[in-house]
């Protein structure tokens, strides 16, 4: 089925999932168990601590702002951009210290 519906990532390290949705937090809110919701603001209508560090849960590696870019070059080296809160985004490249990264590389760089 084809659709305009915004695209989520999901990330159980070490996969990725993409789904197409017209509402995540409904989606979500339907299979909960399945989620590790943690990271969500306190506020947010999601957020739970029942599945705080269990195994095989998904993990939104970016909380509870939904990520609009994507960009995976090879295992363990991507970047994630959150426009909304660009201190959501994740870089990450394995081997290389989150210090040297911070400033020096963006996601134009990927």
């Amino acid at each position: 089925m084809e659709t305009n519906a915004p695209s989520y990532l999901l990330t159980p390290i070490p996969f990725v999932v993409i789904f197409k949705t017209e509402d995540l937090s409904q989606d979500m809110s339907q299979n909960l168990d399945l989620f590790d919701t943690r990271n969500f603001n306190k506020e947010h209508p999601l957020y739970t601590t029942k599945n705080h560090r269990v195994l095989g849960k998904f993990k939104s590696a970016t909380g509870s702002l939904a990520p609009r870019e994507f960009v995976g070059l090879r295992a363990k080296m991507y970047s994630l951009g959150v426009p909304v809160n660009p201190k959501q985004s994740k870089i990450r490249v394995k081997g290389i210290k989150n210090a040297i990264l911070k400033g020096r590389v963006g996601m134009n760089n990927f």
